[in-house]
């Protein structure tokens, strides 16, 4: 499964976009902490490592078998973690 990073700066204007190969990953909720800690990490599909955190972007992540999901800049920096609220 390919799993897209789309980047904005915190004006809300579109920076870049990147893609990694998530082989394996199924479970929603269970991606969604690996690619926080990923982003944490410095880790930037598109980007150069740790591009995230330095520059304030939001990432909106997008998969075909996935709804979107848009995780700020704010919620990296305060370190909120996941959670299945469904």
């Amino acid at each position: 499964m390919k799993i897209k990073f789309t980047y904005f700066k915190q004006n809300g204007k579109y920076y870049s976009e990147g893609e990694f190969d998530a082989a394996g990953w199924l479970s929603f909720w269970g991606s969604l902490a690996e690619i926080q800690e990923m982003l944490k990490e410095g880790k930037n599909p598109g980007l150069i490592d740790g591009a995230v955190i330095r520059n304030g972007f939001d990432t909106l992540i997008t998969a075909e078998e996935w709804p979107p999901h848009l995780l700020t800049f704010k919620s990296l920096s305060q370190g909120e973690e996941w959670e299945n609220d469904t």
